[in-house]
Protein backbone atom coordinates (compact mmCIF):
# COMPACT_ATOMS: atom_id res chain seq x y z
CA UNK A 1 0.00 0.00 0.00
CA UNK A 2 2.99 2.71 0.75
CA UNK A 3 4.45 1.47 -2.02
CA UNK A 4 1.19 2.28 -4.28
CA UNK A 5 0.71 5.43 -2.50
CA UNK A 6 4.65 6.83 -3.35
CA UNK A 7 4.02 5.42 -7.16
CA UNK A 8 0.85 7.96 -7.44
CA UNK A 9 2.75 10.74 -5.57
CA UNK A 10 5.48 10.86 -8.41
CA UNK A 11 5.75 14.17 -10.28
CA UNK A 12 4.89 13.88 -14.12
CA UNK A 13 7.80 15.78 -14.74
CA UNK A 14 11.45 16.31 -12.31
CA UNK A 15 12.23 19.85 -12.82
CA UNK A 16 15.78 20.75 -14.69
CA UNK A 17 18.16 21.02 -11.78
CA UNK A 18 20.48 24.73 -11.32
CA UNK A 19 23.12 22.88 -9.70
CA UNK A 20 25.97 20.59 -11.05
CA UNK A 21 25.76 17.64 -8.79
CA UNK A 22 22.57 16.04 -7.50
CA UNK A 23 19.56 18.21 -5.57
CA UNK A 24 17.74 17.52 -2.72
CA UNK A 25 14.81 16.33 -4.96
CA UNK A 26 16.20 13.51 -6.90
CA UNK A 27 17.75 12.38 -3.61
CA UNK A 28 14.44 11.78 -2.48
CA UNK A 29 13.08 10.65 -5.59
CA UNK A 30 15.79 7.87 -5.95
CA UNK A 31 14.92 6.70 -2.51
CA UNK A 32 11.39 6.77 -2.98
CA UNK A 33 11.73 4.93 -5.95
CA UNK A 34 13.86 1.92 -4.13
CA UNK A 35 10.99 1.87 -1.12
CA UNK A 36 8.65 1.21 -3.84
CA UNK A 37 10.68 -1.66 -5.24
CA UNK A 38 11.13 -3.11 -1.87
CA UNK A 39 7.19 -2.59 -1.55
CA UNK A 40 6.71 -4.19 -5.35
CA UNK A 41 8.15 -7.33 -3.83
CA UNK A 42 4.92 -8.07 -2.15
CA UNK A 43 3.07 -9.06 -5.66
CA UNK A 44 6.00 -11.90 -6.26
CA UNK A 45 4.57 -13.42 -2.66
CA UNK A 46 1.11 -13.24 -4.44
CA UNK A 47 1.62 -14.36 -7.92
CA UNK A 48 0.85 -10.97 -9.41
CA UNK A 49 3.66 -11.01 -11.89
CA UNK A 50 2.05 -9.11 -14.70
CA UNK A 51 1.11 -5.95 -12.30
CA UNK A 52 4.88 -6.08 -10.81
CA UNK A 53 6.12 -5.81 -14.60
CA UNK A 54 3.63 -2.82 -15.11
CA UNK A 55 4.73 -0.74 -11.92
CA UNK A 56 8.49 -1.54 -12.65
CA UNK A 57 8.02 -0.56 -16.43
CA UNK A 58 6.49 2.93 -15.29
CA UNK A 59 9.57 3.16 -12.70
CA UNK A 60 12.04 2.92 -15.74
CA UNK A 61 10.38 5.28 -17.91
CA UNK A 62 10.07 7.86 -14.99
CA UNK A 63 13.83 7.63 -14.42
CA UNK A 64 14.84 7.85 -18.07
CA UNK A 65 12.07 10.07 -19.72
CA UNK A 66 10.73 12.34 -16.96
CA UNK A 67 14.21 14.18 -15.96
CA UNK A 68 15.33 12.08 -13.17
CA UNK A 69 18.37 11.09 -14.91
CA UNK A 70 20.11 13.95 -16.45
CA UNK A 71 23.46 13.60 -18.34
CA UNK A 72 25.70 14.78 -15.36
CA UNK A 73 24.08 11.99 -13.44
CA UNK A 74 22.89 9.32 -15.34
CA UNK A 75 21.25 7.55 -12.52
CA UNK A 76 23.10 4.17 -12.60
CA UNK A 77 21.77 2.73 -9.21
CA UNK A 78 18.43 3.40 -9.71
CA UNK A 79 18.13 1.61 -13.05
CA UNK A 80 20.02 -0.95 -12.26
CA UNK A 81 17.81 -1.33 -9.03
CA UNK A 82 14.64 -1.44 -11.18
CA UNK A 83 16.26 -3.71 -14.31
CA UNK A 84 17.03 -6.31 -11.15
CA UNK A 85 13.20 -6.58 -10.26
CA UNK A 86 12.36 -7.06 -13.78
CA UNK A 87 14.43 -9.79 -14.33
CA UNK A 88 13.61 -11.25 -11.30
CA UNK A 89 9.53 -10.94 -11.92
CA UNK A 90 10.27 -11.65 -15.50
CA UNK A 91 12.41 -15.01 -14.63
CA UNK A 92 9.54 -15.93 -11.82
CA UNK A 93 6.64 -15.33 -14.87
CA UNK A 94 8.27 -17.79 -17.07
CA UNK A 95 5.94 -16.92 -20.19
CA UNK A 96 7.14 -16.57 -23.66
CA UNK A 97 10.21 -14.89 -23.94
CA UNK A 98 10.58 -13.98 -20.35
CA UNK A 99 13.64 -15.78 -19.41
CA UNK A 100 15.23 -14.02 -22.84
CA UNK A 101 13.94 -10.80 -22.02
CA UNK A 102 15.25 -11.07 -17.43
CA UNK A 103 18.80 -12.15 -19.22
CA UNK A 104 18.55 -9.10 -21.04
CA UNK A 105 17.73 -6.85 -17.84
CA UNK A 106 20.50 -8.93 -15.54
CA UNK A 107 23.03 -7.51 -18.44
CA UNK A 108 21.97 -3.99 -18.19
CA UNK A 109 21.85 -4.00 -14.34
CA UNK A 110 25.55 -5.32 -14.56
CA UNK A 111 26.12 -3.05 -17.01
CA UNK A 112 24.68 0.03 -15.61
CA UNK A 113 26.75 -1.10 -11.87
CA UNK A 114 29.70 -1.08 -14.06
CA UNK A 115 29.52 2.45 -15.10
CA UNK A 116 28.54 3.90 -11.53
CA UNK A 117 32.09 2.17 -10.31
CA UNK A 118 33.80 4.23 -13.35
CA UNK A 119 32.49 7.25 -11.94
CA UNK A 120 35.06 9.72 -10.87
CA UNK A 121 35.40 11.07 -7.52
CA UNK A 122 34.40 7.47 -6.52
CA UNK A 123 34.95 6.32 -2.25
CA UNK A 124 36.57 3.06 -2.66
CA UNK A 125 33.27 1.66 -0.57
CA UNK A 126 31.44 2.92 -3.22
CA UNK A 127 33.54 1.51 -6.32
CA UNK A 128 32.98 -2.22 -4.11
CA UNK A 129 29.74 -1.70 -3.63
CA UNK A 130 28.87 -1.45 -7.17
CA UNK A 131 31.19 -4.08 -8.40
CA UNK A 132 29.24 -6.69 -5.81
CA UNK A 133 26.07 -5.58 -7.13
CA UNK A 134 26.99 -6.17 -10.99
CA UNK A 135 28.22 -9.77 -10.02
CA UNK A 136 25.09 -10.18 -7.91
CA UNK A 137 23.09 -9.64 -11.49
CA UNK A 138 25.16 -11.50 -13.34
CA UNK A 139 25.35 -14.78 -10.95
CA UNK A 140 22.33 -14.88 -9.64
CA UNK A 141 20.20 -13.57 -12.57
CA UNK A 142 22.01 -14.22 -15.64
CA UNK A 143 23.68 -17.27 -14.49
CA UNK A 144 20.50 -18.79 -12.75
CA UNK A 145 18.50 -18.23 -15.66
CA UNK A 146 21.02 -19.99 -17.96
CA UNK A 147 21.38 -23.01 -15.24
CA UNK A 148 17.61 -23.39 -14.62
CA UNK A 149 15.98 -22.33 -18.08
CA UNK A 150 18.61 -22.41 -20.71
CA UNK A 151 19.87 -25.82 -19.66
CA UNK A 152 23.31 -24.12 -20.73
CA UNK A 153 25.29 -25.04 -17.57
CA UNK A 154 28.66 -24.52 -18.79
CA UNK A 155 27.56 -20.43 -19.08
CA UNK A 156 25.96 -20.44 -15.76
CA UNK A 157 29.01 -21.97 -14.10
CA UNK A 158 31.13 -18.93 -15.85
CA UNK A 159 28.75 -16.46 -14.91
CA UNK A 160 29.39 -17.69 -11.20
CA UNK A 161 33.23 -18.16 -11.87
CA UNK A 162 33.42 -14.75 -12.33
CA UNK A 163 31.31 -13.59 -9.28
CA UNK A 164 33.11 -15.60 -6.84
CA UNK A 165 36.07 -13.26 -6.60
CA UNK A 166 33.79 -9.85 -6.50
CA UNK A 167 32.76 -11.30 -2.88
CA UNK A 168 37.12 -11.79 -1.64
CA UNK A 169 38.56 -8.89 -0.26
CA UNK A 170 41.99 -8.35 -0.76
CA UNK A 171 43.20 -10.55 2.20
CA UNK A 172 40.70 -13.09 1.04
CA UNK A 173 37.70 -12.52 3.69
CA UNK A 174 34.42 -13.03 2.11
CA UNK A 175 32.69 -9.69 2.54
CA UNK A 176 29.43 -10.94 2.01
CA UNK A 177 28.64 -14.15 3.71
CA UNK A 178 24.74 -14.50 2.69
CA UNK A 179 25.39 -13.92 -1.11
CA UNK A 180 29.13 -15.71 -0.85
CA UNK A 181 26.95 -19.02 0.61
CA UNK A 182 24.01 -18.40 -1.55
CA UNK A 183 26.33 -18.71 -4.74
CA UNK A 184 27.65 -21.84 -3.06
CA UNK A 185 24.68 -23.12 -3.18
CA UNK A 186 24.09 -22.31 -6.62
CA UNK A 187 27.46 -24.19 -7.39
CA UNK A 188 26.29 -26.99 -5.75
CA UNK A 189 23.12 -27.78 -7.57
CA UNK A 190 25.03 -27.04 -11.24
CA UNK A 191 27.07 -30.15 -9.78
CA UNK A 192 24.22 -31.87 -8.94
CA UNK A 193 22.60 -31.22 -12.70
CA UNK A 194 25.40 -32.27 -14.66
CA UNK A 195 25.61 -35.87 -12.69
CA UNK A 196 21.91 -36.72 -13.09
CA UNK A 197 20.51 -40.07 -11.49
CA UNK A 198 22.84 -42.90 -10.88
CA UNK A 199 21.09 -45.78 -12.34
CA UNK A 200 21.26 -49.15 -11.01
CA UNK A 201 18.76 -51.11 -13.57
CA UNK A 202 19.68 -49.71 -16.94
CA UNK A 203 23.09 -48.33 -16.94
CA UNK A 204 23.50 -45.90 -19.97
CA UNK A 205 26.34 -44.15 -18.77
CA UNK A 206 30.12 -45.44 -19.13
CA UNK A 207 32.37 -46.41 -15.99
CA UNK A 208 34.78 -43.25 -15.78
CA UNK A 209 31.18 -41.05 -16.60
CA UNK A 210 29.60 -42.95 -14.01
CA UNK A 211 32.53 -42.09 -11.44
CA UNK A 212 32.63 -38.34 -12.48
CA UNK A 213 29.09 -38.28 -11.91
CA UNK A 214 29.18 -40.16 -8.28
CA UNK A 215 32.09 -37.72 -7.49
CA UNK A 216 30.00 -34.86 -8.43
CA UNK A 217 26.89 -35.64 -6.23
CA UNK A 218 29.58 -36.34 -3.44
CA UNK A 219 30.91 -32.47 -3.97
CA UNK A 220 27.66 -30.92 -3.99
CA UNK A 221 26.59 -32.78 -0.84
CA UNK A 222 29.65 -31.51 0.79
CA UNK A 223 28.73 -27.79 -0.24
CA UNK A 224 25.14 -27.97 0.69
CA UNK A 225 26.20 -29.37 4.14
CA UNK A 226 28.07 -26.14 4.79
CA UNK A 227 25.70 -23.80 3.23
CA UNK A 228 23.22 -25.36 5.89
CA UNK A 229 25.36 -24.32 8.50
CA UNK A 230 25.72 -20.84 7.07
CA UNK A 231 21.97 -20.49 6.23
CA UNK A 232 20.39 -22.18 9.06
CA UNK A 233 19.00 -18.63 10.27
CA UNK A 234 18.06 -17.55 7.12
CA UNK A 235 14.52 -19.49 6.05
CA UNK A 236 14.35 -18.14 2.65
CA UNK A 237 17.52 -19.44 1.87
CA UNK A 238 17.73 -22.35 3.64
CA UNK A 239 14.62 -23.90 1.88
CA UNK A 240 16.70 -23.76 -0.99
CA UNK A 241 19.82 -25.89 0.89
CA UNK A 242 16.99 -28.46 1.46
CA UNK A 243 15.88 -28.79 -1.44
CA UNK A 244 18.59 -29.19 -3.21
CA UNK A 245 19.78 -32.01 -0.63
CA UNK A 246 16.54 -34.00 -0.96
CA UNK A 247 17.80 -33.78 -4.64
CA UNK A 248 21.33 -35.06 -4.55
CA UNK A 249 19.70 -37.91 -2.11
CA UNK A 250 17.44 -38.65 -5.08
CA UNK A 251 19.68 -38.87 -7.65
CA UNK A 252 22.31 -40.75 -5.76
CA UNK A 253 19.82 -44.17 -5.45
CA UNK A 254 17.96 -46.33 -3.31
CA UNK A 255 20.07 -46.04 -0.51
CA UNK A 256 19.90 -42.67 0.79
CA UNK A 257 16.40 -42.34 0.12
CA UNK A 258 15.76 -42.05 3.21
CA UNK A 259 17.95 -38.83 3.84
CA UNK A 260 15.82 -37.56 0.24
CA UNK A 261 12.38 -38.71 2.70
CA UNK A 262 14.35 -36.57 5.91
CA UNK A 263 15.06 -33.65 3.91
CA UNK A 264 11.78 -33.21 2.09
CA UNK A 265 9.73 -33.51 5.21
CA UNK A 266 11.73 -30.59 6.69
CA UNK A 267 11.20 -28.91 3.76
CA UNK A 268 7.61 -29.17 3.72
CA UNK A 269 7.21 -28.40 7.67
CA UNK A 270 9.72 -25.08 6.71
CA UNK A 271 7.54 -23.69 3.98
CA UNK A 272 3.58 -24.07 4.83
CA UNK A 273 2.95 -20.34 4.51
CA UNK A 274 5.13 -20.75 1.44
CA UNK A 275 2.90 -21.99 -1.98
CA UNK A 276 5.33 -22.24 -4.15
CA UNK A 277 8.32 -24.01 -2.54
CA UNK A 278 5.66 -25.93 -0.78
CA UNK A 279 4.41 -27.34 -3.91
CA UNK A 280 8.16 -27.81 -5.11
CA UNK A 281 8.39 -30.13 -2.13
CA UNK A 282 5.00 -32.10 -2.76
CA UNK A 283 6.89 -32.64 -6.39
CA UNK A 284 9.52 -33.80 -4.89
CA UNK A 285 8.07 -36.18 -2.56
CA UNK A 286 5.89 -37.28 -5.65
CA UNK A 287 9.18 -38.34 -7.32
CA UNK A 288 10.34 -40.71 -4.48
CA UNK A 289 6.89 -42.10 -3.82
CA UNK A 290 6.82 -43.55 -7.29
CA UNK A 291 10.69 -44.51 -7.21
CA UNK A 292 9.39 -46.25 -3.95
CA UNK A 293 6.12 -48.05 -4.89
CA UNK A 294 3.92 -45.84 -3.62
CA UNK A 295 1.77 -44.67 -6.68
CA UNK A 296 -1.21 -43.69 -4.96
CA UNK A 297 0.75 -41.44 -2.76
CA UNK A 298 2.85 -40.43 -5.73
CA UNK A 299 -0.29 -39.45 -7.82
CA UNK A 300 -2.09 -37.51 -4.46
CA UNK A 301 1.06 -35.55 -4.20
CA UNK A 302 1.45 -34.21 -7.38
CA UNK A 303 -2.27 -33.15 -7.35
CA UNK A 304 -1.63 -31.12 -3.98
CA UNK A 305 1.60 -29.56 -5.81
CA UNK A 306 -0.26 -28.50 -8.95
CA UNK A 307 -2.89 -27.02 -6.71
CA UNK A 308 -0.25 -25.24 -4.67
CA UNK A 309 1.20 -23.77 -7.54
CA UNK A 310 -0.87 -21.31 -8.74
CA UNK A 311 0.38 -18.52 -11.08
CA UNK A 312 3.77 -19.89 -10.62
CA UNK A 313 3.89 -21.41 -14.22
CA UNK A 314 7.11 -23.17 -13.86
CA UNK A 315 5.81 -25.02 -10.65
CA UNK A 316 3.08 -25.89 -12.49
CA UNK A 317 4.53 -27.20 -15.03
CA UNK A 318 6.85 -29.54 -13.16
CA UNK A 319 3.61 -30.62 -10.99
CA UNK A 320 2.08 -31.58 -14.31
CA UNK A 321 4.90 -33.58 -15.52
CA UNK A 322 5.38 -35.40 -11.74
CA UNK A 323 1.49 -36.15 -11.93
CA UNK A 324 1.71 -37.38 -15.89
CA UNK A 325 4.81 -39.27 -14.35
CA UNK A 326 2.62 -40.70 -11.47
CA UNK A 327 -0.43 -41.89 -14.27
CA UNK A 328 2.65 -43.40 -16.81
CA UNK A 329 3.39 -45.65 -13.66
CA UNK A 330 -0.60 -46.83 -13.14
CA UNK A 331 -0.91 -47.05 -16.46
CA UNK A 332 -3.80 -44.65 -17.00
CA UNK A 333 -1.76 -43.78 -20.73
CA UNK A 334 -4.65 -41.34 -21.68
CA UNK A 335 -4.37 -39.15 -17.92
CA UNK A 336 -0.74 -39.11 -18.81
CA UNK A 337 -0.73 -38.13 -22.63
CA UNK A 338 -3.19 -35.06 -21.00
CA UNK A 339 -0.17 -33.91 -18.42
CA UNK A 340 2.35 -33.56 -20.91
CA UNK A 341 0.62 -32.31 -23.18
CA UNK A 342 -0.83 -29.69 -21.66
CA UNK A 343 2.80 -29.45 -19.86
CA UNK A 344 3.83 -28.83 -23.63
CA UNK A 345 1.46 -26.33 -24.22
CA UNK A 346 1.95 -24.45 -21.01
CA UNK A 347 5.63 -24.18 -21.52
CA UNK A 348 5.52 -23.20 -25.30
CA UNK A 349 9.03 -23.64 -25.52
CA UNK A 350 9.63 -21.00 -22.67
CA UNK A 351 11.90 -22.98 -20.57
CA UNK A 352 14.43 -25.82 -22.62
CA UNK A 353 15.03 -27.95 -19.78
CA UNK A 354 11.33 -28.24 -19.47
CA UNK A 355 10.54 -29.12 -23.19
CA UNK A 356 13.12 -31.78 -23.29
CA UNK A 357 12.12 -33.95 -20.54
CA UNK A 358 7.98 -33.45 -21.52
CA UNK A 359 9.25 -34.64 -25.28
CA UNK A 360 11.07 -37.50 -24.02
CA UNK A 361 8.17 -38.67 -21.24
CA UNK A 362 5.91 -38.51 -24.55
CA UNK A 363 8.19 -41.02 -25.83
CA UNK A 364 8.33 -43.42 -22.90
CA UNK A 365 4.27 -43.07 -22.73
CA UNK A 366 4.20 -44.40 -26.85
CA UNK A 367 6.38 -47.12 -25.89
CA UNK A 368 3.93 -48.26 -23.32
CA UNK A 369 0.93 -47.94 -25.75
CA UNK A 370 2.60 -50.00 -28.27
CA UNK A 371 3.01 -47.09 -30.78
CA UNK A 372 6.02 -47.50 -32.14
CA UNK A 373 5.59 -44.45 -34.87
CA UNK A 374 4.77 -42.12 -32.60
CA UNK A 375 7.31 -42.88 -29.98
CA UNK A 376 10.06 -42.36 -32.82
CA UNK A 377 8.31 -38.82 -33.76
CA UNK A 378 8.75 -37.69 -30.49
CA UNK A 379 12.39 -39.35 -30.20
CA UNK A 380 12.87 -36.90 -33.44
CA UNK A 381 11.81 -33.78 -31.82
CA UNK A 382 13.89 -34.70 -28.42
CA UNK A 383 16.87 -35.50 -30.07
CA UNK A 384 16.94 -32.00 -31.60
CA UNK A 385 16.85 -30.72 -28.80
CA UNK A 386 20.18 -32.56 -26.83
CA UNK A 387 22.52 -30.50 -28.59
CA UNK A 388 22.01 -28.06 -26.09
CA UNK A 389 21.12 -29.93 -23.02
CA UNK A 390 23.48 -30.53 -20.29
CA UNK A 391 21.64 -31.97 -17.36
CA UNK A 392 22.58 -35.24 -16.89
CA UNK A 393 19.20 -36.52 -15.86
CA UNK A 394 17.88 -35.22 -19.12
CA UNK A 395 21.21 -37.24 -20.85
CA UNK A 396 20.45 -40.79 -19.01
CA UNK A 397 16.57 -40.55 -19.98
CA UNK A 398 17.70 -39.19 -23.51
CA UNK A 399 19.79 -42.26 -23.96
CA UNK A 400 17.83 -44.97 -22.14
CA UNK A 401 15.01 -44.47 -24.48
CA UNK A 402 17.54 -44.39 -27.38
CA UNK A 403 18.11 -47.77 -26.96
CA UNK A 404 14.48 -48.60 -26.44
CA UNK A 405 14.03 -46.92 -29.71
CA UNK A 406 16.27 -48.77 -31.48
CA UNK A 407 14.94 -52.66 -30.21
CA UNK A 408 11.30 -51.32 -30.83
CA UNK A 409 11.79 -49.50 -34.42
CA UNK A 410 11.15 -51.68 -37.81
CA UNK A 411 10.34 -49.30 -40.27
CA UNK A 412 11.89 -46.69 -41.85
CA UNK A 413 9.42 -43.83 -41.13
CA UNK A 414 8.86 -40.09 -42.89
CA UNK A 415 7.32 -38.30 -39.94
CA UNK A 416 3.97 -36.86 -40.96
CA UNK A 417 4.61 -33.05 -40.04
CA UNK A 418 8.16 -33.08 -42.58
CA UNK A 419 7.87 -30.38 -44.91
CA UNK A 420 10.28 -31.11 -46.86
CA UNK A 421 10.03 -34.29 -49.22
CA UNK A 422 13.17 -34.05 -50.64
CA UNK A 423 13.64 -37.70 -52.53
CA UNK A 424 17.50 -37.35 -52.66
CA UNK A 425 17.70 -36.90 -49.14
CA UNK A 426 15.28 -39.09 -47.76
CA UNK A 427 16.94 -41.76 -49.63
CA UNK A 428 20.28 -41.26 -48.50
CA UNK A 429 18.79 -41.31 -44.93
CA UNK A 430 16.64 -44.46 -45.92
CA UNK A 431 20.28 -45.93 -47.35
CA UNK A 432 21.69 -44.81 -43.79
CA UNK A 433 19.03 -46.20 -41.62
CA UNK A 434 19.10 -49.70 -43.70
CA UNK A 435 23.09 -50.07 -42.85
CA UNK A 436 22.95 -49.11 -38.98
CA UNK A 437 19.98 -52.17 -38.80
CA UNK A 438 22.08 -54.42 -40.46
CA UNK A 439 24.98 -53.55 -38.15
CA UNK A 440 23.13 -53.62 -35.25
CA UNK A 441 21.93 -57.33 -36.30
CA UNK A 442 25.30 -58.29 -37.55
CA UNK A 443 28.72 -57.08 -35.75
CA UNK A 444 30.26 -58.97 -37.79
CA UNK A 445 29.67 -56.58 -40.89
CA UNK A 446 31.98 -53.96 -42.33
Amino acid sequence: LLAQQLYRQLPKQVAPSSMKGEDEERKTLKNKIRVIIAGLEYLHSTGDFSTAITYAQGLHNFVVNKGLATKDNPAYGTRAVIQYFMGRTLRQRGIDEDYQQAIDYFYQCSENYFEMARRRDNYEVDVIYARTRAMVSLAFGAGFLFYNAQSDLLRAKAQIAQARSAFLKDNGEICCQLHYHYLELLYASILRAEAGEITVDEPVQGDLERAASIEKLERASEILDRCGEALENKPKYFIQVLYNKALVYLYQGPGHYDKARASITELLRRCQDNPRWLANGLILKSHLERRVGDLDMALGDAMKAYNQAGNHLPVRIEALLARGQAQLARQRLSSARADFEKALQLNSDANLKLTAMARLLLVELAIAQQQPQRAYESFLQAKALMPSIRHGFILNRYRQLGTKIENLQTDFIIPGYTSDLDYKRLETELQSWLLEKALREDNNLT
